[in-house]
């Protein structure tokens, strides 16, 4: 792995970097409290390689429209098709 400035986390970082270096596709669904670096934890890791990648930021008790709506936006930005996807109206 590169130098980097993040500080501690390395099995974390290597378990993500395997991830990315899979064949297969990977499903990764990180949570925990606020304010802990999830996010720039994953960012670390995926900044550096080329590819497409999806990032969700859900609300802990947000309306469910709410989560599929920034679910939609997020594929909106990683996959620009030019016109705007209709919104979800559920899960199913």
């Amino acid at each position: 792995m590169a130098k980097s400035k993040f500080v501690g986390r390395r099995p974390q970082r290597e378990l993500l970097a395997a991830m990315m270096a899979s064949n297969q596709a990977e499903l990764l669904a990180l949570y925990g409290r606020r304010r802990v670096g999830k996010t720039f934890l994953v960012r670390e890791v995926v900044e550096p390689l080329s590819g497409t990648f999806l990032e969700i930021t859900g609300t802990r008790s947000g309306a469910s429209s709410l989560q599929r709506r920034r679910f939609r936006e997020a594929i909106e930005r990683a996959f620009p098709v030019g016109d705007p996807l209709p919104d979800f109206a559920s899960w199913d």
